[in-house]
């Protein structure tokens, strides 16, 4: 009799803790305006862009989101890892002009021209830190892109640790008639510099730093010849 009320006690204590740790990991989701937080599988949190109606554009509620939310899940114990995606036809149309411009008029309050550059120096770092906690965020973060990908989205995609383009990698893969396709991208700069990242893409991929000079090469040689075409065009 004695053993039995242990054991029910014991079963009594274990569902109680069961229940105290499930609602404990659900409190744990944030909820947000602009961000869809979930956890469709255990220590697996999935973030998605919330503002399909808008092209899923960064609006000034989305950046600060942004970085509570990876600032959340990266002292979140029961998160492991963070897939990225956006809902709506398109991942991200970049920045909502309306609301950076409404944003940024306020910086008109001020005559001096100083207060108004730390003015906008501070909005900016506002918006960057949204982009700079995916890469600050001590669980691996992989982003799902799909369709269109422009402008804040490109910066968003390369803070990741891993990328996932689904669209170009299916094409590749059906046009070509292989197993798998894996995307590398390759963020240049505007005189024709690739990023760092590259490295570490190239690295997963078990690729010698060689490859690395002949696709700075091409990029390069791109370039100049997009530079040259332009300036050859008549007005």
């Amino acid at each position: 009799m004695t053993s039995l009320m242990k054991t029910i006690v014991f079963n009594q204590r274990r569902i109680t803790a069961n229940v105290l740790r499930s609602f404990s990991t659900a409190s744990e989701i944030p909820k947000y305006d602009t961000l869809a937080v979930s956890e469709p599988k255990k220590h697996v949190f999935h973030v998605e862009l919330n503002r399909p109606k808008k092209l899923n554009a960064f609006n000034h509620a989305m950046w600060l989101e942004m970085k509570h939310c990876f600032e959340s899940l990266s002292e979140n114990r029961a998160c492991r890892v963070v897939v990225l995606s956006a809902q709506g036809k398109h991942f991200t149309a970049g920045i909502d002009l309306n609301s950076f411009m409404e944003k940024a008029s306020d910086a008109s309050e001020f005559e001096e021209i100083a207060r108004k550059v730390r003015f906008m120096n501070k909005l900016i770092r506002t918006y960057q830190d949204g982009i700079t906690a995916l890469e600050k965020c001590v669980k691996p973060v992989i982003t799902v892109s799909h369709s269109a990908c422009v402008g804040a989205g490109v910066d968003l995609v390369t803070a990741a640790d891993m990328s996932k383009y689904l669209d170009l990698a299916h094409e590749v893969t059906a046009m070509w008639d292989v197993d798998s396709t894996v995307i590398v991208p390759i963020v240049v700069s505007a005189n024709g510099l690739i990023a760092k990242s590259l490295d570490q893409h190239l690295k997963r991929l078990s690729l010698d730093g060689w490859i690395k000079g002949q696709i700075q090469k091409a990029v390069l040689l791109d370039t100049a010849r997009i530079v040259r075409r332009f300036l050859t065009l008549r007005p």
